[in-house]
């Protein structure tokens, strides 16, 4: 078997590097008590070590069958979430958020399943081998409407990025996000500034769909306290990197 080439090791090291990341969210999350997705940074974790031993032999961890496991209950975990909220129609932006992260755990999911012999560890790990894929791909199709999928959902992050509010300003944004009394002498009819700008931290929370900030800006709670969504920038960034390293893949097992 041919050794993985040059661009194999590079998007290798860069699943490791994210990988370690979305560790570093996790811990970053628990100690300064930030609001972050758990789930999803676990979920990066868990695909990005699979990744580096796709694309790298040596790398890997578990055998095939385990991986399996693991994204299928991925697909299962999101999906639920996304019926879930769908059923809640105060929730339906919540229900997509969710969609994509069911669309990379099932592109996860499909790689380890679509490869002939999947389940022999040189097959699985060796697509990124010479740049060739180890065999052919079960259902082609699928594997092409998965990275079309994965790259439109990277190219629709990409042009949201400049958008997304750095974090100082998403905290300034959720300070004001609080229930404001009438001012006395006011006008009737004439929102005061503060509960104007009240309703900024519920669109922040809302633009980003981080679970329990909207309700957090509604409870009366300082929400300084519990401080803004931890580097929702680089979380960005993970989903980008992943999304172009899985359609990447995909593409070399067609």
């Amino acid at each position: 078997m041919s050794s993985p080439s040059r661009l194999g090791y590079l998007l290798a090291a860069i699943m490791i590097v994210t990988a370690v990341y979305c560790v570093s969210r996790l811990a970053a999350a628990r100690l300064r008590g930030r609001p972050t997705e758990p789930a999803v940074d676990v979920v990066h974790v868990l695909m990005g070590v699979a990744m580096a031993g796709m694309l790298v032999p040596r790398l890997s961890l578990l055998p095939g069958g385990a991986w399996e496991a693991v994204f299928g209950a991925a697909v299962a975990w999101f999906g639920w979430q996304a019926f879930r909220a769908y059923r809640t129609s105060s929730a339906a932006g919540r229900a997509l958020h969710q969609l994509p992260h069911v669309l990379a755990s099932g592109a996860m999911l499909y790689m380890f399943l679509a490869v002939s012999h999947a389940r022999t560890r040189p097959s699985v790990t060796a697509m990124a081998a010479g740049g060739q894929p180890a065999g052919t791909a079960r259902y082609p199709v699928l594997a092409l409407a998965l990275a079309l999928a994965l790259f439109g959902y990277v190219v629709w992050v990409t042009d949201r990025l400049p958008s997304v509010p750095a974090v100082p300003a998403m905290r300034l944004a959720l300070a004001v996000a609080l229930p404001v009394a009438p001012e006395a002498g006011s006008q009737p009819g004439v929102v005061p500034a503060a509960a104007a700008a009240a309703g900024t931290g519920r669109a922040v929370a809302a633009a980003f769909a981080m679970p329990g900030l909207a309700g957090q800006a509604d409870a009366g709670r300082p929400a300084p306290l519990r401080g803004a969504p931890l580097s929702p920038r680089l979380a960005a960034c993970c989903e980008i990197v992943m999304g172009i390293t899985m359609g990447y893949m995909l593409i070399l097992m067609l």
